[in-house]
């Protein structure tokens, strides 16, 4: 006999109704170390198999009652019994029976008298054999649950299409059908191109097409047409299978549907066009309105300058009071034509910084001086505490920063208790920054209209008795941003403000001539305006406007003004009298200032003339377009005197020069 036993004991049932018999074969098994069941009555067989679940069956072959080849016939007839290993116990010496035994559904025939180890060995062997193909079988079962639990969740997911080598789709997943709305029935044996939604080229398709059968993976995203036309987009992986010669028989096609996506990017995209349109058609509303506010203010503030400063006929003290109130009523409403196309160039990202090194005291003695009047009259003393710093320097636009160092200068004057002060400080940080201070001695804030202040268009209720609609911090603080600084404020009921600007920090370099001295810039008079005989035209198709224009040349004895209101009527009276400059307005009827420039210019003779553009466009964008066009200056309205006749000074002063060489 074979000693030992396997480590999991064998579960063996007999069915013999020999009891002498069975008892042999029990004793036997059992001495191997098997469990071994024992039945008697054929028709109590499927009932014990069930609960005593042997993994191999001795049956007597012949028996009353039921055969062992019908028994074995009925136990077979359970599916989950067809793999169940039984071995036949015979007298049958023949082999042929035997054999016919076997192939009815037995897998052995053991003779009678039975060999003990010829027995074991048997059942050994059978179910050894048994317990391998069953635990490949649970193998091959867990593998294909977990493929088929992969192929679930990819199927509730992903969209899944199989190609032939030919292109010709060959399986398709329900996710598939469900996208597409075809049946796979509708689909198998057709090619790729029904899903085409026309909105690729064919050089795609040509590219996907090469990249696979080059046996590379192709990804990307696609655009596919539904059966009921709707399109859908995919984010698609296509991978060919290789054969043994490493040549591409199939392609699998693995899409997740990424429509939901791109109609979100696409709304997005709209909403952002549309969100610059409108931040265009309110930027060129501002324009348009800033242009047709300053041409009005051109001849209020105009006059009122050429008022001031007429000597000849001096006003009365009431009247000089009279003119300032109008023209301190004309520069609040310019600065707030100002503040507001700034900020809207700031909210559409066209205005832009040229950031410099400025020196710190020199610059904030300037901001000093611009207050100073304003300070007086209120009543309000400034103090100054910056001059430790005196080879200190920020990096920032001095343009900008003095429009927000002005504006926090006004503002701390203009809330400010009676009699109150001001204090400009500044000092330098560990970080190569320097942080400017204005503090007052007003009312002070509490920390919820602190939160609200940088907003635009947001007054306080202690601030509704003064002028103002609340756009100067706002501004402030995004051109504080554009400079890469920052601005903020600390303040509490009854203790005042403190606003704080803070830049970086800069080195002062002075520009020196070959010399080896200090530049000096050279500044121009009215002494050519004065001296030389100049003939001036200007074209201009509001009255009111060369008017203003005549009055300030009016007391230059040796200047000629001539005046067209058209740029063809213009460019007569230029051809005729060559005048020495010409001034343009940009807003003119039938051409405007820019195409007149070029028409001047192919003129005869007039093309180096000298020509500035006089517009009430102020914002920087029409500025740089004017002199890139190739005029020679710039004028905004509404005119500034001074600047006006420096502006003709300055170009005068050029030509000079030009024929001096």
């Amino acid at each position: 006999l074979i000693s030992g036993g396997p480590r999991d004991p064998y579960r063996v049932m007999i069915i013999d109704p020999d009891r002498i018999m069975t008892g042999f074969y029990e004793s036997i098994l059992r001495d191997e170390g098997m469990q071994v069941s024992v039945i008697d009555e054929p028709f109590m067989t499927i009932e014990s198999i069930k609960n005593y679940r042997p993994e191999l069956i001795l049956i007597n072959l012949y028996q009353p009652h039921c055969s062992g080849l019908e028994l074995t016939t009925i136990i077979r007839q359970r599916e989950h019994l067809a793999g169940l290993s039984i071995i036949f116990l015979s007298t049958e010496a023949d082999f042929d029976r035997q054999l016919a035994a076997i192939n009815t559904g037995g897998d052995d025939l053991i003779t009678v008298p039975i060999d003990p180890q010829l027995l074991i060995t048997t059942i050994n062997s059978r179910v050894e054999r048994a317990r391998t193909l069953n635990s490949i079988n649970f193998d091959l079962l867990t593998a294909l649950r977990e493929l088929e639990n992969q192929q679930n969740a990819m199927d509730q997911h992903a969209i899944i299409n199989i190609t032939n080598i030919n292109g010709l789709i060959i399986y398709v997943n329900e996710k598939f059908c469900d996208i597409s709305g075809y049946q796979r029935s509708e689909v198998l044996g057709l090619d790729y191109h029904f899903l085409r939604s026309h909105i690729h080229d064919d050089d795609m398709y040509r590219h996907i097409w090469r990249t696979l059968l080059n046996g590379e993976v192709w990804q990307g995203e696609i655009c596919n047409r539904k059966k009921n036309g709707e399109l859908y987009w995919v984010n698609v992986t296509m991978v060919p299978f290789m054969d043994e010669e490493s040549r591409p028989y199939q392609f699998v096609s693995i899409s997740s549907d990424i429509t939901a996506r791109i109609e979100a990017e696409q709304n997005m995209l709209k909403a952002r066009d549309t969100a610059v349109n409108a931040n265009q058609t309110k930027s060129d509303f501002l324009s348009k309105m800033s242009h047709e506010l300053r041409t009005p203010l051109n001849a209020v503030m105009g006059f009122s300058q050429l008022l001031q400063s007429n000597s000849g006929e001096p006003l009365t003290d009431v009247q000089r009071q009279y003119v300032r109130e109008i023209q301190n009523a004309g520069s609040h409403l310019l600065n707030l034509i100002n503040e507001v196309l700034d900020l809207s160039r700031i909210e559409s990202n066209q205005l832009t910084v040229e950031n410099i090194t400025i020196p710190l005291p020199m610059f904030l003695d300037e901001c000093y001086s611009l207050v100073t009047p304003m300070a007086r009259e209120k009543n309000i003393s400034i103090l100054k505490s910056y001059q430790h710093l005196a080879g200190a320097a920020v990096y920032a636009d001095p343009v900008r920063l003095k429009q927000v160092m002005t504006n926090l200068l006004s503002n701390a004057i203009k809330y400010n208790n009676p009699a109150g002060s001001v204090l400009i400080q500044a000092q330098t940080t560990g970080n190569d920054k320097i942080i400017i201070e204005v503090m007052d001695t007003g009312e002070g804030m509490e920390r919820s209209q602190i939160d609200i202040l940088f907003k635009p268009f947001t007054r306080l209720p202690q601030h509704k008795h003064e002028e103002g609609v609340g756009i100067g911090l706002a501004l402030s603080k995004r051109l504080c941003e554009l400079m890469g600084g920052r601005i903020g404020v600390d303040s509490k009921i009854g203790t005042g403000s403190r606003f704080w600007i803070e830049l970086d920090s800069a080195e002062i370099s002075i520009v020196r001539d070959e010399t080896g001295k200090p530049t000096e810039i050279c500044k121009s008079g009215d002494r050519y305006l004065d001296t030389l005989p100049f003939t001036l035209l200007y074209i201009e198709d509001n009255l009111a406007n060369f008017k203003l224009v005549s009055e300030i040349l009016q007391h230059r004895s040796k200047l000629t003004l001539l005046h067209a209101e058209t740029v063809v009527s213009g460019i007569e009276l230029a051809v005729i009298h060559r005048p020495d400059i010409i001034l343009m307005d940009l807003q003119l009827p039938g051409m405007d200032g820019y195409e007149g420039l070029q028409q001047l210019r192919n003129t005869g003779g007039m093309g180096k003339t000298p020509v500035i553009a006089i517009s009430a466009f102020a914002n920087e964008e029409k500025i740089r377009r004017a002199l890139s066009e190739g005029f020679d200056e710039y004028i905004t309205k509404p005119i500034d005197i001074n600047g006006f006749l420096q502006s003709i000074n300055t170009v005068i002063e050029r030509k000079q020069l030009h024929i001096g060489k």
